[in-house]
């Protein structure tokens, strides 16, 4: 809502320059006149910027108008937007999520490892990373049905998937499977 602001303040501030009127034959209204065209155009530069966004290499960004998601996914460079949109901004590089029992690992501190039970009845914990990344072209979906951060995404759908599908795939597997030459396998 800034971009409101400083479209008001450039308007009003334009509308006193020309309206300013000469207070006496020594000129001391020049100088007032002067600063309010500076102001004006200070104004002016800040409403055009706040129509341009730069999005990074390796991210993409969500355009949101009102609470609507826009269509038009923003691609990496500059780009020309609403100044009443708001933008959130997804990476598309690969992601490292680790679940580790090692306290200083992973996102959460403590042992986050994953406990299973395999084939044979014993619980084991197993440590994993994966690696993922977001669909450059179905990121709209991804902020309006699944989550509008990256942390909400992880904690809603990748943390969750991975640790069923560890502890769904495991159950298949006697526990010296899992530290044998089956572990590519697994």
């Amino acid at each position: 809502m800034s971009a409101v602001f400083f479209m008001v303040m450039t308007i009003v501030l334009f509308i006193a320059y020309f309206n300013y009127k000469k207070v006496d034959a020594e000129n001391k209204a020049k100088g007032g006149k002067s600063a309010i065209l500076l102001a004006a155009i200070i104004f002016l530069f800040l409403t055009f910027s706040q129509m341009v966004v730069i999005i990074d290499a390796g991210e993409v960004g969500v355009q949101v108008l009102f609470g609507k998601v826009q269509k038009r996914t923003l691609k990496a460079g500059i780009n020309v937007i609403n100044p009443f949109v708001n933008i959130i901004k997804y990476p598309t590089r690969i992601q490292e999520y680790t679940m580790s029992s090692v306290s200083r690992e992973g996102r959460k501190s403590g042992n986050d490892s994953i406990h299973v039970r395999t084939l044979d009845g014993l619980d084991v914990a197993i440590d994993m990373t994966v690696w993922w990344y977001i669909d450059q072209n179905k990121v709209n979906k991804i902020y309006e049905k699944i989550a509008k951060s990256m942390d909400e995404l992880e904690n809603k759908i990748i943390r969750p998937a991975v640790r069923t599908v560890v502890r769904d795939t495991a159950a298949h597997y006697k526990m010296e499977a899992l530290y044998t030459a089956k572990r590519t396998k697994f």
